[in-house]
C-alpha cells in the first residue's frame, strides 16, 4: 500500500516516515476488522434475500478502541523517544547538533 499525504509535509521530517506507517497500520486494521465483519453479517443471512448495507460494517466503536488503546500508547512513546533523541542532541547554548557532543 502506499499513501501520498499531504498532511505529513507539514510535520517535521523525523515524523513523517512514521505518520505515513502509523496511517497505513490503521487503515489495515480497520479494513481487516471490516472483513470480519461482512463475513460475519454474510453468514448470518444466509437464507436472507436482502444485501448487506455497505454502511453497517462501519464501526466507529472499533476504531475509536483502536485508536485508544493501541495507537495511543504507541505514539506517545514514540514522542518520548524522539524528546529523548532531542534532547540528547541539545548543546549547552542550546541549539540542535546532528551529531553527539563529544566530552
Amino acid at each position: 500500500m502506499q499513501s501520498d499525504w499531504n498532511i505529513a509535509k507539514y510535520l517535521p521530517p523525523l515524523l513523517q516516515p512514521h505518520f505515513d506507517n502509523f496511517v497505513r497500520e490503521f487503515v489495515y486494521y480497520v479494513r481487516e476488522q471490516t472483513l470480519r465483519e461482512r463475513a460475519k453479517g454474510l453468514r448470518n443471512q444466509v437464507n436472507s434475500t436482502s444485501v448487506p448495507d455497505e454502511g453497517a460494517v462501519e464501526n466507529p466503536e472499533f476504531a475509536a478502541k483502536l485508536m485508544s488503546s493501541y495507537f495511543g500508547p504507541k505514539l506517545f512513546d514514540l514522542v518520548n523517544k524522539i524528546r529523548d533523541a532531542v534532547a540528547q542532541n541539545h548543546d549547552s547554548e542550546g541549539t540542535f547538533s546532528d551529531t553527539k557532543r563529544k566530552t
